[in-house]
């Protein structure tokens, strides 16, 4: 095939991708959801550019290290990020090109494109780009000059498409093997091991160094690692379409997860299979909650690495916000989800509290994880454990009671598979706003308060003992909940029908 026949399958492909968005029946409906997810991605992309001035700032006055250096101490960070952000977001090719395995195309063509599309038009490369290339302008254009600057843009661009390459490998090898899923947790582990092994971030400062010294040889070199994985992924996706086309259509029985355990624990037992089962199969909640894991992981990062957030009233406030994230992703959307099956659920009402039970047990749960994440901030010695305590049990005592009480509220059926930013999700309450910005903004000052006037660790202890009093009385506002539903459900369910 010519290399004019190539393109021509390019911008045919690429054609149909737009048409499909273009087509979809959410697409003229979303236009709300989209406009404030480009108002958000607009802030996040100034919250970002404030950082990369400071860091620049930090850099440039910085007089043990050079400011290439300190970018590429940035370098295994920008990995985990990266990658944690195209679990929910980014397909492989192999999952597009199934409708074109009957057409009279070859099918290393149409996988070529795919591939190429991807790098040319990843749009979460976008964000480090920019990031990227304000600090170079910032800290190395005035230092090393134009081309060590465009060297440092091209540098981190091309690894955003090295880690696009390797997700895009994994994703693929792992639908049928999951613990393929362990290749990018040992690079992850490869890159960060040895800050803690060294105790510094000499590996990467050496790298900066190579980089200002022969800027054309290093990007040489990492062109080469990913013409590489381009290589390996055109083989991967290749074979999984081919297994694809010659797969016999035989209906095979599995074996799906009924987590026994949780029958010792009767009906509330069964409806938390119900919300790790809804989590595990449905876009919507799988989504938001990746999203709110890798949001912690990246505040972890930062909090652990960086000084961004030493202050004490920002401390208090991303701390509670770390904890907050997991559950309040589930709890603000609390019978929105449910409002798909509510006439199922109204024929046994008395069950619906056992629900929301289960619901409140299963974000307490959850909240382990940002537990385990923070404790490298314990290790380090820039937070305490009571501080974390502190942050947890508060969460799940009023914060949550807040959160819960969106069981009421809430007046928008979502779609278990509805994208993040949909029609429905973009409607909220007065009630909702104000419930929402609560959580976040009353436990920062009242432990603010409490720090000036008794100090902070004596803070901790008081907010510990606060959540603890609303966790041992869960079951009352718990109940209380369930009555006030009650009281408005014939109202709720033409809602959810609408």
């Amino acid at each position: 095939m010519t290399l004019k026949d190539f393109i021509l399958i390019y911008r045919l492909l690429a054609q149909h991708r737009k048409l499909e968005q273009k087509r979809d029946p959410m697409f003229a409906t979303n236009r709300k959801g989209k406009l404030v997810g480009y108002i958000f991605f607009a802030l996040f992309i100034l919250y970002f550019l404030v950082m990369t001035i400071v860091f620049a700032w930090m850099a440039i006055h910085d007089s043990t290290h050079t400011t290439v250096e300190l970018l590429f101490c940035f370098l295994p960070f920008l990995f985990v990020i990266d990658f944690t952000q195209r679990l929910y977001r980014q397909k492989t090719p192999s999952q597009i090109v199934r409708p074109y395995l009957l057409l009279p195309i070859p099918r290393q063509t149409v996988i070529d494109a795919f591939l190429l599309r991807l790098i040319l038009n990843d749009n979460s490369s976008l964000l480090w780009l920019i990031v990227i290339s304000a600090y170079s302008y910032m800290a190395v254009f005035f230092r090393f000059g134009f081309w060590c600057a465009l060297c440092c843009v091209l540098f981190f661009f091309l690894f955003t498409k090295l880690s696009s390459m390797l997700y895009t490998i994994t994703r693929t090898l792992a639908d049928r093997y999951f613990l393929w899923w362990g290749l990018p947790i040992l690079v992850a582990a490869t890159m960060i091991i040895p800050i803690f092994v060294f105790e510094s971030f000499q590996a990467y400062l050496f790298l900066g160094d190579i980089l200002t010294d022969a800027p054309f040889l290093t990007l040489l070199g990492l062109l080469t690692v990913v013409f590489l994985l381009f290589a390996v992924n055109r083989r991967v996706q290749y074979a999984a379409v081919m297994n694809e086309a010659m797969k016999k259509t035989q209906t095979k029985l599995r074996t799906v997860s009924q987590f026994s355990f949780l029958d010792h624990y009767g009906e509330i037992g069964q409806y938390l299979r119900l919300e790790i089962k809804s989590l595990m199969r449905n876009k919507n909640p799988r989504r938001s909650f990746f999203s709110g894991v890798g949001m912690v992981l990246f505040i972890s990062l930062i909090i652990t690495f960086t000084t961004a957030y030493d202050g004490e009233m920002i401390t208090n406030y991303w701390g509670f916000y770390c904890f907050l994230l997991l559950g309040m992703a589930l709890l603000s959307r609390a019978m929105s989800y449910e409002a798909n099956y509510i006439d199922f659920l109204m024929v046994h009402h008395e069950n619906l509290l056992q629900l929301i039970t289960a619901k409140y047990y299963f974000c307490v749960a959850l909240l382990a994880l940002p537990l385990l994440i923070l404790l490298p901030t314990v290790v380090i010695g820039k937070w305490s454990l009571p501080m974390l305590l502190a942050y947890a049990s508060f969460t799940a005592g009023p914060l949550y009671c807040a959160m819960m009480q969106m069981v009421v509220y809430n007046r928008v059926r979502v779609d278990l598979n509805e994208k993040l930013i949909g029609k429905n999700t973009a409607e909220s309450s007065w009630i909702q706003v104000l419930i929402s910005i609560g959580v976040f903004i009353v436990p920062v000052l009242l432990v603010q308060g409490l720090s000036s006037l008794i100090g902070p660790t004596p803070t901790y202890w008081i907010t510990i003992a606060i959540g603890l009093a609303f966790i041992f009385t869960h079951r009352l506002w718990l109940r209380n909940i369930y009555h006030r539903f009650m009281r408005v459900r014939y109202q709720r369910i033409d809602d959810y029908h609408k």
